[in-house]
């Protein structure tokens, strides 16, 4: 499984039933600890998943950006419920360089969606941090790719994944 950065991607946690429940349950604590915003946002794909189970779980409505606009249907490439003047919190399974999330957060700018904070299962610690703060976004992670090493133990394929920055 390749991300879109071509890079290797982690296993996939919502094809596990226990490890995905417990991955939207630690977001969820993480959240609505600061607080949800009007609606949840989202990118495709993995990081919708993981959205729609929060919106669900929260009650608020899902919102998801398009890298660009279908030829069909809406073709918008923002769906979801938008409202002008309201606010969202960007949701995604991993984040790598943070240049989809970016570019989601200045999509729902125009829509005139604010976002303030993203969260992630895993930050591979590659520059999403940076590159959401220069659209004005603090990223919030559940792992990072040191904690998971960390985690997992020495001597596992994570460890040596975050000595080589391969998450």
């Amino acid at each position: 499984i390749r991300a879109l950065t071509g890079r290797p991607a982690p296993r996939q946690v919502p094809g596990h039933p226990l490890e995905f429940r417990r991955a939207v349950a630690h977001l969820h604590g993480m959240i609505s600890g600061r607080g949800y915003a009007d609606s949840i946002a989202s990118v495709p794909t993995g990081g919708v998943v993981f959205a729609a189970a929060l919106a669900a779980h929260a009650l608020v409505p899902l919102v998801y950006v398009r890298p660009r606009p279908k030829g069909h249907g809406t073709s918008r490439r923002v769906e979801g419920v938008v409202r002008r003047g309201t606010s969202a919190v960007m949701v995604d399974d991993v984040a790598t360089t943070g240049g989809s999330m970016a570019d989601a957060v200045g999509a729902l700018a125009e829509e005139g969606i604010s976002v303030s904070d993203a969260y992630v299962v895993v930050d591979r610690m590659e520059g999403a941090s940076e590159a959401l703060a220069g659209v004005g976004v603090r990223l919030h992670s559940a792992l990072d790719a040191r904690a998971l090493a960390r985690e997992l133990g020495p001597g596992t394929r994570a460890e040596s994944a975050a000595r080589s920055n391969a998450f």
